[in-house]
């Protein structure tokens, strides 16, 4: 959306700030759409609205875990735009994670980590993968290395 193409007098679409919101709110919602696909996802909402009796319904784990990944994407993807290192974000979100993990009950601990685990299924890592590949591809970045583990902490 936002960059030039060599040969294409009618690039880029849209001005740079533009362009970036636009890629993002796409690759949000795609995120959140694959992720609503994935099977696991389906079985582990089942078990928690079992675990939980009904309190946590079934549409409220899948869209939480759902936003959680789409969140994580763009939050990867950001790392390729504005070219910042993937280290210390993922650090700081693992230790937020872990930390979180230490005050919750645990019951709320074992679903936040499968919750995680879910992310990694047959229909959201190939996904996740592409979209990082081809966006570094386009940024003409070697790699898109770090989307998925952006996608799997955001839940």
């Amino acid at each position: 959306f936002y960059s030039s193409v060599e040969g294409d007098s009618d690039s880029p679409l849209l001005p740079e700030g533009l362009g970036i919101f636009v890629s993002n709110a796409f690759i949000f919602f795609l995120g959140i759409l694959a992720t609503r696909a994935e099977p696991g996802l389906k079985v582990l909402a089942e078990q928690v609205k079992s675990l939980t009796n009904c309190v946590m319904k079934r549409k409220k784990t899948v869209y939480s875990v759902a936003l959680g990944v789409g969140i994580g994407m763009v939050a990867g993807t950001s790392r390729l735009q504005f070219d910042f290192d993937i280290y210390p974000y993922l650090g700081v979100m693992y230790a937020v994670a872990l930390i979180v993990t230490i005050f919750s009950r645990e019951i709320v601990a074992k679903v936040a980590w499968d919750s995680a685990g879910v992310t990694t299924g047959p229909v959201t890592v190939p996904f996740v993968l592409s979209i990082g590949l081809s966006y570094a591809r386009s940024r003409l970045l070697p790699s898109g290395f770090g989307i998925l583990a952006c996608a799997s902490v955001g839940p």
